[in-house]
């Protein structure tokens, strides 16, 4: 079962807290929040809505005025001509950029004179028109603003205007005349203060009268084109999914007021921007606090961390100089490290005082190996000069014992358990010599090694055990057998083979060998008093290499025998 981490516990259980104590934070203030953010919302519109009001009443007071002063002047006019009109009208207009005509009508709504006059239709008149009606019926100071409309008193232009009218007296060739004074207010500023505030995302504001006629909106052409209508218009306010607000603000001086609709979404994104800030924030604080608790459990995990590195490392090498902690951080851990330092060193010690109890034994069992092997080899060679001498040899006997003094030379080696490779070929090349001369030459022998691995080192004495099984009991009861001891490289390694043509090695004894080989024991050898040599071989390479060097051995019956010694590459 896999258990959870010290860290992550740390980790998840701060961040869950914080995040817990965020949110019901935020649920508490949430709504109070929300209503407080609906307020400032409705409370910028309303404050946008008069700001329009203001403007466009300014608007309207500056035609008023412009009427006032044009009607001031006519009424103390002595004898009004048409060029003083204009002059007049020009001087008045020179500033109001928003006036696109100013004129004056008779009774009947002819024009009289203005400004411009050019292109000015003199029997062109207004009587019939709803609003000028309502102007020559007003009293005489009253002023009348019109619905938009296109004004045809010019041949040459016909724009879109608010015609702005009032009565007024005005003398004319010595005679009294009661006409009508009329200023034409262009769309253009209504359409700019309009255009200015944007109500959420439902559009522009726009004008009504009170009795709810359009003054301005922002499809005032479609309206006079006739393609939408002021009911349509009103239905499609109406009809909207999303809930509205309608806002209204009347126009000081006029019958008009500024209508807005706002969607109650558009009134509540504050809030919904509120939320959303409210999010990004606990992802924040959510984010800060993943960190710190990150790097708290850094902090306090971390010398478990390194206990526990420690304790791997141990696994794998005892005599790591980084296994040591330092006695250092919080009084917990310093009193930790401290302990654990301290079974450490008692830990080394142990394994040291052990280790060299192992080394002395292998040096031990090694020796005695030795020794096992040397009192076998020489009372076998003396056993057959013996029979050399019995048989009346003695140049056999002589050359037998020069070159088992020979063997004896290499072997001594100022006891040390390794020879080159060169060495031990001689020693196992003057081995041969003693066994052809017991054996009067019933076989011959080949030896080759690779030039490049004759200087390398190898366990003395760990041919000839294997040599001897060779003649012993392969090749003595079939003359004319051959020898074959090569050695060669092969990677890292290196590998000797002992191969013979002689008798071969029954399956079942094959088997028992090939089982010894790979076990390492004696039990059943001793036993049998079989297998001595390759025993003894088999161990001291194991005991020097590891257990994955030794010999290896095959067989086919009357065909062949080959011993494998393998060996890691070693340098003086």
């Amino acid at each position: 079962m896999k258990r959870l981490s010290i860290r992550w516990v740390l980790t998840l259980t701060m961040v869950g807290v914080a995040l817990a104590a965020m949110l019901v934070i935020a649920s508490v203030y949430s709504a109070q929040a929300t209503t407080l953010f609906n307020q400032m919302g409705m409370s910028s519109m309303l404050q946008d809505m008069q700001l329009v009001s203001e403007r466009i009443g300014d608007v309207c007071r500056r035609m008023s005025s412009v009427l006032q002063e044009t009607a001031a002047y006519l009424e103390k006019e002595e004898n009004l001509t048409a060029d003083g009109l204009a002059a007049r009208a020009y001087s008045t207009m020179g500033g109001a950029e928003d006036v696109s005509a100013l004129l004056l009508l008779d009774e009947y709504g002819r024009p009289v004179a203005g400004y411009p006059a050019e292109g000015l239709k003199p029997d062109y008149s207004l009587t019939g028109m709803d609003w000028f009606e309502d102007a020559r019926a007003a009293e005489m100071d009253r002023v009348v603003f019109s619905r938009p409309h296109v004004q045809s008193l010019y041949g040459n232009n016909y724009p879109w205007v608010i015609s702005v009218t009032r009565r007024v007296r005005y003398t004319m060739d010595g005679e009294q005349y009661v006409g009508m004074l009329m200023a034409d207010l262009k769309l253009t500023p209504l359409h700019e203060i309009c255009q200015s505030v944007t109500l959420g995302s439902s559009g522009n504001p726009f004008i009504l009268t009170q009795e709810d006629e359009i003054i301005y909106h922002p499809d005032q052409k479609l309206l006079a084109l006739e393609l939408i209508s002021q009911e349509s218009i009103m239905m499609q306010e109406e009809g909207e999914k999303d809930r509205r607000m309608v806002l209204s603000q009347d126009i000081e001086g006029t019958d008009w007021r500024v209508v807005g609709t706002v969607l109650a979404s558009d009134i509540e994104e504050n809030s919904r921007v509120f939320r959303s800030r409210m999010v990004g924030v606990v992802c924040v604080v959510a984010l800060l606090v993943l960190m710190v608790a990150v790097w708290l459990s850094i902090q306090l995990v971390k010398p478990l961390n390194e206990i526990q590195a420690s304790m791997q490392r141990i696994e794998r090498n005892l005599d790591d100089n980084r296994m040591s902690l330092p006695e250092e951080g919080f009084a917990e851990y310093a009193a930790l490290s401290h302990s654990y330092n301290v079974m450490l060193h008692k830990i080394r010690g142990l394994m040291r005082e052990t280790v060299d109890r192992q080394e002395q034994l292998r040096r031990m069992e090694l020796g005695a190996l030795q020794e096992q092997i040397n009192p076998h080899f020489l009372y076998n060679t003396l056993d057959s000069i013996v029979r050399v001498m019995e048989q009346g040899r003695t140049s056999d006997a002589i050359e037998m014992v020069q070159a088992l003094a020979k063997l004896f030379r290499l072997s001594i080696n100022n006891g040390d358990y390794f020879l080159t490779i060169e060495q031990e070929m001689d020693y196992a090349r003057s081995y041969l010599t003693i066994q052809q001369v017991r054996y009067r030459k019933s076989f011959s022998y080949a030896l080759h090694v690779d030039e490049r691995i004759k200087n390398l080192l190898c366990p003395k004495l760990m041919l000839q055990p294997l040599v001897e099984n060779a003649i012993k009991h392969g090749m003595s009861d079939m003359p004319g057998c051959t020898l074959t001891i090569c050695a060669r490289q092969e990677g890292y390694n290196i590998v000797f083979t002992i191969e013979d043509d002689g008798l071969g090695i029954p399956p079942e004894r094959l088997e028992q060998l090939q089982r010894m080989l790979r076990s390492d024991g004696n039990a059943l050898e001793e036993r049998s008093g079989f297998g001595i040599g390759l025993r003894n071989t088999n161990r001291r390479i194991k005991l020097l290499y590891g257990p994955q060097y030794g010999l290896t051995i095959e067989s086919e019956v009357e065909e062949r025998t080959c011993i494998t010694i393998t060996l890691p590459k070693r340098q003086r």
